[in-house]
This record gives structure tokens, C-alpha cells and sequence, in this order.
């Protein structure tokens, strides 16, 4: 905040006047200069650590990016060994058949820094075309995070049909039908989130260079 204070003595002539004057731009010129320079370098500030922080946040999602792949992967044959089985109990019921597994191990991509970054108010500051590009890079990353999350739900509620019997060798033809048709889904589900996490990395390592 600035302080203007009127002189000491009361001017005489209108000399003294435009002295005073002047003597007042100058000092609010000189205080408006500095609150100034002050404000950028707060600014520069908040800008340099919001790009440490989201280039480190990258640094650590791009590390997460391949064992989520290896999970996905590892998910993907489960799957397919199960659509095995249930057309073996669907096609021949009597023939003795392997385990059903649905399990899912996935790791969401974090935004902590990027969130930051937005509410502090650096990404103001920044670049237009930079935070147009972090900015996509995010909603894409978001939306990898809700498919993984829906990813997990489906795979809870695709054996739903084996909770309703002791075993599968109760299910009745429709659950078997119900079954295959779930696990289906999930296969092809998987099948379309690896080719997002593989357009995903390449957007990543993109990012990571230009923010190095």
C-alpha cells in the first residue's frame, strides 16, 4: 500500500506548488516502480515453482505409465482365459474346467501439482500456448483416470452372476450367458485401455521435454 502524505509547510508561490508536485509524482513513480518489480518477482517466482512441480509430477506419472501397461497387460490374459472357461462350461458343462480370476491392479496418474497450479493463479502467468498444452495433457490424463475407475467397478460387477450360486457348476445357462457377455466387455474395455495408455505415453514424453 502507498503512503501519500502532503508537505510539511505550506507552499507560497506556484513554484513551491509544482516543486511539491513534482517531488510527489516522483516519489509515487518511484513507489509504483518498486511495488512493481516486486509483484513480477513474485510472480516469476510462483511461475518457476509451478513448473518444478507439474515437470516433477510428469517425471512421476511417466514412471507409473509402464506397470500400469504391465497390469493391463496381465489383466488382458486373465481375461481371456476366462472367456476360455466360460465357453467350456457354456459348450461342454459336464467337462471338468480351470478357476475363474477377476482382479485389476491400476494406478491413477496425479494432478496435485497442476491443480496447484491453477488455484494459486500461476498458470496467469504463464505462457499461452504452455498451459494450452498442459491443459490438454490433464484432460487426457483425467480421462484415463475415470476409465480406470470404471474399469474397477465393471470388473467388481462382472462375476456377479457366480455370487448367486455356490459354484459354477450351479449357474444356469442365462447366468453362463450373463457371464461371457461381461467378462466380454471387459476384455475389449482393457484391449481399448492399453491403446490409450500407449497415445497417452506419447503425450507425456512430449510433455516431459518441453517442460525440461
Amino acid at each position: 500500500m502507498l503512503d501519500v502524505h502532503p508537505p510539511h509547510e505550506s507552499a507560497h508561490s506556484w513554484k513551491d506548488i509544482l516543486i511539491h508536485l513534482g517531488i510527489m509524482t516522483v516519489g509515487l513513480f518511484i513507489a509504483l516502480t518498486l511495488e512493481s518489480m516486486v509483484e513480477a518477482a513474485h510472480h516469476r517466482h510462483l511461475v518457476a515453482e509451478a513448473r518444478e512441480n507439474i515437470r516433477r509430477e510428469i517425471e512421476e506419472n511417466l514412471q507409473l505409465l509402464p506397470k500400469d501397461a504391465a497390469s493391463m497387460q496381465a489383466d488382458l490374459a486373465r481375461m481371456k482365459a476366462n472367456v476360455a472357461v466360460i465357453r467350456q462350461l457354456r459348450d461342454r458343462p459336464h467337462i471338468p474346467h480351470d478357476a475363474l480370476h477377476f482382479q485389476l491392479y491400476w494406478s491413477g496418474f496425479n494432478d496435485a501439482a497442476w491443480k496447484t497450479a491453477r488455484d494459486t493463479g500461476a498458470l496467469s502467468y504463464m505462457p499461452y500456448d504452455e498451459v494450452q498444452g498442459l491443459s490438454q495433457l490433464y484432460s487426457q490424463q483425467e480421462y484415463i483416470n475415470s476409465r480406470g475407475a470404471a474399469l474397477f467397478t465393471d470388473q467388481d460387477l462382472a462375476p456377479r452372476a457366480m455370487l448367486a450360486e455356490d459354484s459354477l457348476d450351479d449357474l444356469r445357462p442365462t447366468e453362463i450367458d450373463e457371464l461371457l457377455r461381461s467378462t466380454t466387455a471387459l476384455e475389449v474395455q482393457i484391449e481399448s485401455m492399453q491403446e490409450l495408455l500407449a497415445h497417452f505415453r506419447e503425450q507425456y514424453e512430449e510433455a516431459e521435454r518441453r517442460e525440461k
